[in-house]
């Protein structure tokens, strides 16, 4: 009985402390799926230029302005320069509000080729940008008492074994501000 505590307090060692373990997805089971669907091939962006040009741009000139909204300038290329606008025309080609009912409209495919073309363009973009570092975050000691509780059912408290958590804009469970000093280290190992 005492070696599965034992074995218990270690794994619960590193989950409380927050390390996060990452599970590898088994041979043969399904991935997630894109919430529409994506071309085989890249998209072709003089092809989706050109539906831009004969289509969009006589009512978003620079002259008429539809909507506020000028594609005089635009370029499927630069798109992801300009995410907004970018992800403002593929909202209303997927929703098929554009071109409005009445007015000339290509087929859905080249359409929906457009609006691929102008996703990958904003992806490629997204996808460029650094993210940045993430902090290591630990559990502070109240969600180191609610995961014992909800893990083991034992009700433990936390404030008998961990030291104070340092506080940050009057928050405890800022990362950057939750260091892993030998101490905390050795309350966590206490209180497992």
């Amino acid at each position: 009985m005492r070696m599965r505590h034992l074995a218990l307090s270690g794994g619960l060692i590193l989950a409380l402390c927050g390390v996060a373990v990452s599970a590898r997805q088994a041979p043969g089971t399904a991935r997630p799926v894109a919430s529409h669907p994506v071309p085989a091939a890249a998209p072709d962006r003089a092809a989706a230029q050109q539906t831009i040009t004969q289509t969009c741009v006589g009512c978003h000139s620079d002259r008429a302005k539809a909507g506020g909204l000028s594609l005089a300038a635009f370029t499927v290329t630069t798109a992801g320069e300009h995410l907004e606008t970018t992800e403002k025309m593929v909202r209303k080609l997927r929703a098929g509000q554009m071109p409005p009912a009445g007015s000339r409209r290509p087929d859905d495919t080249v359409l929906d080729a457009l609006a691929s073309a102008l996703e990958a363009q904003a992806d490629a973009r997204a996808t460029s940008a650094a993210p940045g570092r993430r902090s290591f975050q630990r559990l502070n000691r109240a969600e180191y008492t609610r995961s014992v509780r909800d893990l083991l059912g034992l009700d433990v408290e936390a404030g008998d074994y961990l030291p104070l958590d340092t506080k940050s804009a009057n928050f405890d469970n800022i990362a950057d501000a939750q260091l892993l000093s030998p101490t905390v280290m050795q309350g966590y190992l206490t209180a497992a």
